[in-house]
């Protein structure tokens, strides 16, 4: 993260998928990009996004440790990049 602090993006970091949604939710406007890690607690990628997307408008990164087909195509479908 130090990597966008140096090119002055403001970052928001949180380790918890329900946070992440109510920050989302709460700050409509304030966000340009949302990074996602597919393998989350309680909740994983896929269902955070399908969650957010229906309110939200935003281009999403998710990162995925091991790259499989039909992962990737699903991600497709739902607009990540």
């Amino acid at each position: 993260m130090n990597y966008f602090i140096c090119y002055y993006f403001t970052v928001t970091i949180t380790d918890y998928p329900l946070q992440a949604v109510e920050l989302l939710r709460a700050n409509k406007g304030n966000y340009d990009i949302v990074l996602i890690d597919v393998n989350l607690t309680c909740m994983d990628g896929f269902e955070l996004v399908k969650n957010v997307s229906r309110e939200i408008s935003l281009p999403v990164i998710g990162m995925l440790k091991f790259s499989k087909k039909n992962i990737k195509l699903f991600y497709l479908s739902i607009n990540f990049f």
